[in-house]
């Protein structure tokens, strides 16, 4: 704001306040009424004779014209009470996708809201049938929908799932040992992987089932101990008519725990199945045969009879497969000592 040179007005003179002062206090002493409008104070030309017209609001308005217009600061708008009550999330509803596509028999399972567990992801559940390859992703239990569990969808919408499609992720109570073999997630999937080693508060885990049988510091929580048997999570052999299959435990279809008789399991490429337990062999969850040792194991899909031709401590060997060239590398829960059927015939010994 710019102010006459003069250090006293003649009278009929003018004086207009700017937004921008050099000194407030002369403008304030010659100002004559303010208008408002628009919450914005504006200064008209006056003359001295109405000077002693000015009014309190007129002065503070000058004030707010002649400081730094950086320096004020508008309050902020107050938000929408619609704006603060939270907004219930979309679920996917049973009429756009079925929530056991593979009619499984219904099967009662209470989970609270956050538990950790793995489950077929809803985009592969439409048109889903026997064979149709599944994946376990890391999620959580949003709530229940009637019979069903309700799935967090993450970015997408909570969708219902039967419970026979997860494997409940259970951590352990204690700090995993070494050399302990364990479950957990890597890239969003379910994994399985062998304690490595301890660093400050985190885990050294090494991946037995992917191709690099990576190393990764992982939380206690983020894992969840195996041990031997039929169970959510476990690796088994299927016996089929051409051979044995490398198969995943998934969920019990038909009775519970040590009671089931049958299993929804995922074979190569995920490919999804209902197995019977009479049918399956167990992988020992560790197993550390010798340099040169004869085995089973996993190779495409199928357990294949091989040889141990070097050990990477901990849990990952060398395989060497008749006719397959260079030698595979298998983790545990991917070899096994060879299967014999308890009824099949004795080997015969060698000729003399």
């Amino acid at each position: 704001m710019e102010v006459s040179k003069r250090s006293r007005p003649r009278p009929n003179d003018s004086l207009f306040v700017h937004s921008r002062s050099t000194d407030c206090r002369q403008t304030l002493a010659w100002l004559g009424p303010l208008d408002l409008c628009g919450g914005v104070c504006k200064a008209r030309p006056v003359t001295l004779k109405r000077r002693h017209s000015v009014c309190l609001l007129g002065a503070v308005c000058a004030l707010l014209a002649c400081g730094d217009a950086d320096s004020v600061e508008v309050p902020p708008k107050a938000p929408e009470a619609s704006a603060l009550l939270p907004r219930a999330k979309p679920v996917v509803t049973t009429q756009a996708v079925n929530p056991n596509p593979l009619d499984l028999p219904a099967r009662k399972l209470d989970l609270a809201p956050g538990t950790v567990v793995y489950a077929v992801p809803v985009a592969m559940l439409r048109g889903a049938k026997l064979g149709t390859a599944f994946q376990l992703r890391a999620t959580t239990i949003a709530g229940k929908d009637r019979d069903f569990l309700l799935i967090d969808g993450g970015e997408d919408p909570d969708y219902p799932l039967h419970p026979s499609y997860l494997v409940v992720h259970q951590p352990g109570a204690r700090a995993p040992r070494l050399n302990q073999p364990v479950i957990t997630s890597f890239a969003g999937l379910l994994r399985h992987g062998v304690v490595k080693g301890m660093s400050k508060n985190k885990v050294n885990v090494r991946l037995t089932d992917t191709p690099q049988h990576g190393d990764r510091l992982l939380d206690a929580e983020q894992l969840m101990a195996q041990s031997d048997g039929f169970a959510p999570g476990n690796y088994v052999a299927w016996r089929t008519g051409e051979g044995y299959e490398h198969m995943l435990l998934v969920a019990p279809v038909a009775g519970e725990g040590k009671d089931a008789t049958e299993w929804l399991a995922l074979g190569y490429g995920g490919a999804s199945a209902i197995v019977k337990t009479a049918d399956l062999v167990l992988i020992p969850v560790t197993y550390e045969p010798k340099v040169g040792t004869t085995v089973w194991a996993e190779h495409l899909g199928k357990m294949r009879r091989g040889v141990v031709s070097d050990f990477n401590k901990p849990a990952v060997f060398s395989v060497k497969f008749e006719r397959a060239g260079a030698a595979a590398s298998v983790g545990w829960g991917g070899l096994m000592p060879p299967y014999v059927p308890a009824n099949a015939p004795a080997p015969k010994g060698p000729r003399r």
